[in-house]
């Protein structure tokens, strides 16, 4: 689906704004049409994720977070950002660090990474990571 959809969640706000109609060989075409009526209903029937613990869990790509972002007009670091990170192992939240969160926010991360003692990471890197 996030090939599809930019990883946009389809069955709530800007997903519902998507046609998947011309979908029919990638997608089950009962959740196409389940998609459509959905969105023909007026006001329209949303389905929202009531649980995004795995976020928090740090359990996602960090290129599903960026696409969820850019879907929302927030400004992410550009691919080659994306690229430095995943060339050092650096692929999922949970690889970068953990979050503590309070009312919704994050309010401190502490990485798991010390950038410092890798060979492969250049100095530049090294002090972005700080």
């Amino acid at each position: 689906m996030c090939s599809i959809n930019h990883c946009v969640y389809p069955l709530d706000r800007k997903g519902l704004l998507r046609d998947f109609t011309g979908q029919y060989r990638k997608l089950p075409a009962a959740w196409i049409i389940a998609h459509k009526v959905m969105t023909t209903m007026e006001p329209k029937l949303s389905l929202r994720i009531m649980d995004c613990s795995y976020i928090q869990h740090g359990e996602v790509s960090i290129s599903h977070i960026l696409n969820i972002a850019k879907a929302h007009s927030i400004m992410v670091p550009d691919g080659r950002a994306l690229k430095m990170l995943s060339s050092r192992g650096i692929v999922k939240l949970a690889d970068a660090g953990s979050w503590k969160c309070a009312y919704g926010r994050v309010t401190h991360f502490k990485s798991h990474m010390e950038p410092l003692g890798r060979a492969n990471w250049t100095p530049k890197s090294k002090e972005n990571w700080v």
